[in-house]
């Protein structure tokens, strides 16, 4: 998402990770900021980096736009209710239970909750700008591993320490 966001010309990306490994990452690709949402407030630290509004009676974040990756259960209900007016939030994270929402906040706020999914009709997009993200695309690619230990590559994909992991078949 960092890589993508940056390559558009997004200059205010802020990342939220709880491992380290995936927030340096998220620097190195261009993130103005990224820190760990369990370690630090995030209302408050969105109203250091984008200032705060009011909707109403409530307090808000500044922040225009948020990207939910992760699928945890909290957040899409806590962007409600801290959003902006007219703020959006896009869903790209599969969520295994549902999630309760705060329509009033939503209500108030009139902000916007899509989703978004990888199609077969945006990958020529992504293709053709694969040349130009190539050094870039290449620094995601944490470890590699012979198909012989395809076993242990999906142990090491399943840790945060991890980003891409190949595996790379010889004769190829």
């Amino acid at each position: 998402m960092v890589l993508w966001l940056v390559d558009r010309g997004i200059t205010d990306v802020v990342a939220l990770d709880l491992a380290p490994e995936r927030r340096e990452r998220a620097l190195a690709l261009g993130a103005r900021v990224a820190f760990d949402p369990t370690q630090e407030d995030l209302r408050t630290r969105l109203i250091e980096l984008h200032g705060k509004g009011r909707v109403f009676s409530r307090e808000t974040v500044g922040t225009d736009a948020f990207i939910d990756a992760a699928g945890a259960p909290n957040i899409v209900s806590d962007v409600v209710r801290m959003a902006k007016f007219q703020s959006r939030l896009v869903v790209t994270a599969a969520h295994s239970k549902p999630v309760p929402l705060d329509l009033g906040a939503m209500l108030t706020t009139e902000m916007t909750i899509t989703t978004a999914v990888g199609y077969p009709t945006e990958m020529p997009e992504v293709i053709a700008a694969l040349p130009r993200l190539r050094d870039k695309i290449a620094s995601l690619i944490s470890h590699r591993y012979p198909f012989e230990n395809v076993v242990e590559a999906f142990g090491v994909a399943a840790t945060p320490q991890s980003a891409k992991v190949m595996v790379e078949f010889s004769d190829a």
